[in-house]
């Protein structure tokens, strides 16, 4: 299929059923495309969808996969035709080779290196080390009664510190606390 048939495919779809997945990008990626992110904080990963209601078209984007958080926007509020939007996310996409190679599962070890208990809360290291891949990384939760998420990652305990540090969204930070006592050093 040619790209421009592909482009046509994608927006008669999009007329037929109201809504076609294009991408999903990281921040990082979404940014390489010229994407303003600055007013939307932090997020990992954007869907990209081709929207079409009312006989107009617009893109969506699902930041995190959390719809309350979605963005639309008119693609001539961007700056460019919509057939050279759809084309550009398009080609984002893994290619046709990768679609059809199956899936590979991905296992990984995990172990607490460091723990820290802040009255009824806790802050815990992971060591992740995936498997067939021996690469390592860390990962830092915040633990709140009992439900422990992930706030930070980084190559080394000290980097998942000051990852989460930079994604914690209150006022009291856990992870600047430890970061303190751990390291001695004030990121702020």
């Amino acid at each position: 299929m040619t790209r421009s048939k592909d482009v046509d495919l994608t927006l008669q779809r999009a007329k037929e059923l109201g809504e076609v997945f294009l991408t999903r990008l990281s921040k990082t990626d979404l940014e390489r495309t010229g994407f303003n992110t600055s007013p939307f904080g932090y997020f990992k990963f954007v869907d990209i969808n081709l929207i079409f209601v009312d006989d107009e078209y617009f893109l969506e984007y699902v930041f995190d996969g959390d719809l309350t958080y979605a963005y639309h926007v008119k693609p001539q509020e961007l700056g460019r035709e919509l057939r050279e939007i759809v084309q550009a996310y398009l080609n984002l996409r893994q290619t046709e080779a990768q679609k059809r190679e199956p899936e590979k599962k991905i296992t990984a070890d995990m172990e607490i290196v460091e723990s820290y208990h802040l009255g009824l809360s806790s802050v815990y290291v992971y060591r992740v080390t995936p498997h067939p891949t021996p690469a390592e990384f860390f990962v830092v939760t915040f633990n709140d009664r009992g439900k422990e998420t992930v706030w930070g990652f980084g190559p080394n305990p000290e980097e998942a510190l000051k990852d989460a540090i930079d994604n914690w969204e209150k006022e009291e930070n856990p992870f600047q606390l430890i970061y303190n006592a751990v390291y001695g050093l004030d990121l702020r």
